[in-house]
């Protein structure tokens, strides 16, 4: 290549750079852009498929929303938002660019029931002023074939079922034994499980067992712990597989359960594997369908119905009271913890008033309101505070729990057993009972003359006379009822230099001055050399940043101390790095020159690194 031509191409690179700088600098710098993409055909019904929304060049707070309607007949759950936010830095030729990429992924589960061509969209995507639109996207559902050597199950009780009531609930997926190792990846869905409005669900905690069953609900697929048995039936063997969970009604009325459903791949052709293990080429999918379920809950009979009922529904309660005393005087508090045990959900056990539980409010001063319990061990337990007014009261009677048996249809009590009570009667103090005593010399001759006054010398009404039976009796009138005010004179002390405020104030300010002073020594002797030698590097660097005055300078002081430094605030060290490397590397850059701004920050910042590593 000749050298004429050489300094050619070299201007045209840079009129191309720079075309290509200023291109990108007209272009806008984040336009929106939202799209819907599914997960790959086939489309099964009945069967779940994922939805994705993915957008771009929207900030990253707050969080976009989007609006998307689902098609008649068919579900589309949210199952949950994934934020990706990404930034690059590049410096070409001196120059400085940077991006920053924000992306949302709102994920759906969409569920059509019936097959056919379905459309969805369009998804449109706001946040403030900011917005965007999908496309339309099609897709064709297609049926899955029934199983004729397999069973699901759906298990209720038997009617009448009761708002409260804690009833089990079994699903049953059953498959012909000799099919089994075919058989790959059962889901089963069962719209049951998603009334959450209308059935609580609780699952056992036990999670050991060995196998499990993937349920589709609106919140995703779960899998729960599963039970799996052998069993006959009509002449063939069958692999029974059961998942069991606990519901209570939560309303009444009569609920149309429409039929559940497993959805399982058939292998058809199988190949072996490096290690003779076989792996399915060919699936096709299979299904098994349920009948729809008629599920009827009722409320417990207003008749007979006792006032003390709460709304408990369940078998074999038990109630236990017991409190914190036992002797009394009448007025004081007494604390009752109160225990309940029972075959039922204890979440919702509400303890009646006391005062319908047995106690009387001509002998007892009850809490107004509910009260609050604590579930704990398979019981609930209550605390209450009770006051008796009457002293003729010699037990706590029995309280009585109410609750509405399912099986036997009728309502049911417990009660606790009487805890015995000494109450004594309550003594109201006037001044008829208040004494006081004389002095010495006093005291001295009254009891020489066979009399002893133990009234205020100066008043002759509190005198002592004799009794038949050679008792005493006193007169306790004309007490001296003023108020001393004074405490050292109440307690009888003299006072001294070390009862001056001031002088315990210094005293004690010097103790805690001296622990102090220790503890900084400690610390001084006890901190690693290596320590103590970066925190002077630390402490250096600190000033030459504070002293700069070039930019170059300024970056490997920062460098420096974010290499050292403990607890480093990574995302603003790297951007004001970045900012120093722009002035660095900008054309025209003088070595002399600093921003102000710039150079604040940076102070700033290694104050921050110095702080944090000490």
């Amino acid at each position: 290549m000749s050298a004429t031509r050489r300094p050619r191409l070299e201007i045209c690179a840079a009129a191309a750079g720079a075309l290509a700088v200023l291109l990108s600098a007209a272009a806008p710098a984040s336009a929106q852009h939202a799209e819907l993409r599914a997960s790959p055909a086939p489309y099964y019904a009945g069967v779940a498929f994922d939805i994705q929304i993915s957008v771009t060049g929207f900030d990253e707070d707050p969080q976009p929303v989007v609006s998307l309607k689902e098609p008649p007949g068919t579900s589309l759950n949210l199952a949950g938002v994934s934020p990706n936010i990404s930034q690059s830095i590049q410096i070409v030729d001196g120059r400085v660019s940077r991006s920053k990429t924000v992306r949302f992924n709102f994920n759906y589960r969409f569920t059509a029931e019936i097959p056919g061509t379905y459309r969805i969209g369009p998804a449109v995507v706001t946040q403030g002023d900011k917005s965007s639109r999908t496309s339309i996207a099609q897709f064709t559902v297609i049926d899955v074939p029934s199983a004729g050597d397999q069973m699901i199950r759906l298990l209720l009780p038997k009617d009448p079922v009761y708002v409260g009531q804690r009833v089990q609930v079994k699903l049953q997926w059953w498959a012909e034994h000799s099919l089994m190792s075919k058989l790959i990846n059962p889901v089963a869905r069962v719209p049951l499980f998603d009334r959450g409005e209308d059935f609580l669900f609780i699952d056992s905690e036990n999670t050991d067992s060995p196998h499990g069953m993937v349920v589709e609900t609106a919140a995703g697929a779960v899998e729960f712990p599963a039970q799996r048995e052998i069993r006959r039936q009509g002449g063939k063997q069958y692999v029974v597989t059961s998942v069991e969970r606990t519901m209570i009604p939560l309303k009444s009325g009569v609920f149309e359960i429409p039929a559940s459903t497993v959805v399982v791949d058939e292998a058809l052709r199988w190949r072996r594997d490096l290690f003779g293990q076989r792996i399915p080429t060919q699936l096709r999918k299979i299904r098994s369908t349920d009948s729809p379920r008629t599920l009827s809950v009722k409320t417990p009979p207003s008749a007979g119905r006792p006032t003390g009922f709460t709304g408990t529904v369940g078998q074999a309660f038990a109630i236990e009271v017991k409190a914190d005393r036992s002797v009394v005087t009448a007025g004081d508090p007494i604390t009752l913890t109160i225990t309940i045990k029972g075959k039922a959900s204890l979440e919702g056990v509400q303890l009646p008033s006391l005062v319908a539980a047995g106690l009387s409010p001509e002998h007892f001063r009850v809490p107004a309101g509910s009260i609050a319990g604590i579930v704990e061990g398979g019981a609930k337990r209550f605390e209450a505070t009770i006051r008796v007014i009457d002293d003729k009261v010699t037990e706590i009677p029995p309280l009585r729990f109410y609750w509405f048996d399912p099986e036997l249809q009728a309502y049911q009590s417990a009660a606790s057993l009487p805890i015995a009570l000494s109450v004594k009667a309550a003594r109201f103090v006037g001044a008829g009972d208040v004494v006081t005593a004389h002095d010495d010399e006093a005291d001295e001759a009254a009891a020489g003359s066979g009399y002893r006054d133990i009234q205020a010398p100066s008043d002759d009404r509190a005198m002592a006379r004799p009794a038949s039976g050679g008792q005493t009796v006193f007169t306790l009138s004309g007490a001296d009822l003023s108020v001393e005010r004074n405490l050292d004179t109440l307690l009888g002390r003299k006072r001294t230099l070390l009862s001056q405020p001031l002088v315990q104030i210094l005293v004690y300010s010097a103790g805690l001055l001296a622990v102090l002073m220790a503890w900084v020594s400690r610390r001084h002797a006890d901190m690693d050399p290596r320590t103590v030698a970066r925190n002077k590097e630390l402490q250096h660097l600190a000033k030459t940043v504070a002293s700069s005055q070039d930019t170059a300078e300024l970056a490997a002081a920062l460098r420096r101390m974010g290499a050292i430094a403990v607890n480093v605030p990574r995302r603003e060290l790297d951007a004001l790095l970045s900012q120093c490397d722009e002035e660095v590397y900008a054309p025209g850059h003088s070595a002399t020159a600093i921003d102000p701004g710039l150079k604040k920050k940076a102070g700033e910042l290694a104050r921050t690194m110095l702080e944090n590593s000490k």
